[in-house]
């Protein structure tokens, strides 16, 4: 029998360089990303997300796009998020009054680079629980497992930087 663990080591910076590390992922979100979304044997989508400063400690996330129903159908999608800096990761409300939490996320660095961090919400009878993946790569990941009476499914989102938000962070060319 082989067992293997995973321990903690301290990552490096050159690791971290596109995230910034733990405390600076929040400031690192700001921006345009283009979003894909996988819901195996339900939808996809693909569409963009935006994230725009509000104020110094808080984020407004909108995404858009297409959603791709298994059975053929597609039509827009969008939905929205307020996200609040906490010291060592951030949190996640619904973008509709009064202020509700949606998740709590702790970041913590990942053996060989980038950044993870779980979270949960109940709403009852239904159970959120997911995992926000950072890679040393400049794109993240965010994937919800959804349990309840009436819901079983899995969500995986794929957030890389939208090619106009990379073009504006590219120096002037020489000459």
């Amino acid at each position: 029998m082989t067992v293997s663990f995973a321990f903690y080591r301290t990552p490096t910076t050159a690791s971290l360089d596109a995230w910034g590390g733990v405390d600076a992922v929040f400031e690192t979100l700001a921006g345009d990303w283009t979003l894909k979304r996988r819901i195996p044997g339900i939808a996809g989508m693909q569409g963009k997300a935006h994230v725009v400063r509000l104020d110094a400690d808080r984020l407004r996330y909108v995404e858009q796009g297409c959603l791709k129903l298994k059975n053929g159908q597609s039509f827009q999608a969008s939905r929205g998020y307020l996200f609040r800096a906490l010291g060592d990761g951030f949190a996640v409300y619904y973008d509709q009054p009064p202020d509700r939490l949606f998740q709590e996320v702790r970041l913590t660095p990942l053996l060989g680079g980038g950044l993870t961090g779980m979270a949960e919400h109940c709403c009852p009878p239904d159970r959120y629980r997911s995992r926000y993946t950072f890679r040393s790569d400049g794109c993240f990941y965010i994937t919800h497992c959804v349990t309840g009476p009436s819901k079983s499914y899995r969500s995986f989102s794929r957030f890389s930087r939208a090619r106009s938000d990379l073009e504006n962070q590219k120096p002037p060319p020489e000459g």
